[in-house]
């Protein structure tokens, strides 16, 4: 499987109606309300990159509302047992926390070396090396935001090789 993070704008008011239509397209995994540049972050899943293209430009752009995607293909997919925390196995499942997507840029040939030691941070359920503008994609969760915070500025920003971090706040 391809997994693959599509950014999303949506035009005003519509937002609700387009991340509910989103959750009935095989393949997508999460879509989450986000705060800064984009109004929602879906996490999609494909056999293919093409499988995910299509269903990106397919169904997902078709929605009534979507102004603009923007699609970082994963190209290290982690398992849960990669994880700090188990990675619930279906959407039922969730429990409400709060959530923070972390885009992460770091100095040249130290990706891979950023992207395990964020794996082993407690918090950390996802962290994956990506296509496109940053070179690293994480969710981070916590109890509140303000222990997210202290993970990010206490941990995370502290390993050798981060030389930025683009906070997006999860509100859902």
């Amino acid at each position: 499987m391809v997994n693959a993070y599509v950014k999303i704008d949506v035009e005003t008011g519509r937002e609700k109606k387009a991340r509910k239509a989103m959750r009935k397209i095989k393949g997508v995994i999460s879509e989450d309300f986000v705060a800064g540049r984009h109004d929602i972050l879906a996490l999609v899943e494909g056999a293919s990159y093409e499988k995910i293209a299509t269903k990106v430009m397919g169904r997902m752009r078709k929605i009534k509302g979507v102004d603009k995607t923007i699609t970082n293909f994963v190209f290290d997919e982690q398992s849960p047992e990669e994880s700090s925390e188990q990675m619930p196995e279906e959407k039922s499942e969730k429990v409400e926390v709060a959530k923070v997507y972390l885009k992460i840029d770091v100095e040249t040939g130290k990706e891979k070396e950023v992207r395990d030691a964020m794996r082993k941070i407690k918090g950390v359920k996802r962290a994956n090396l990506i296509t496109g503008r940053h070179d690293i994609m994480a969710l981070v969760e916590g109890e509140t935001h303000d222990e997210i915070a202290s993970t990010i500025l206490g941990e995370i920003r502290k390993i050798k090789g981060i030389n930025k971090t683009i906070t997006n706040f999860v509100f859902d």
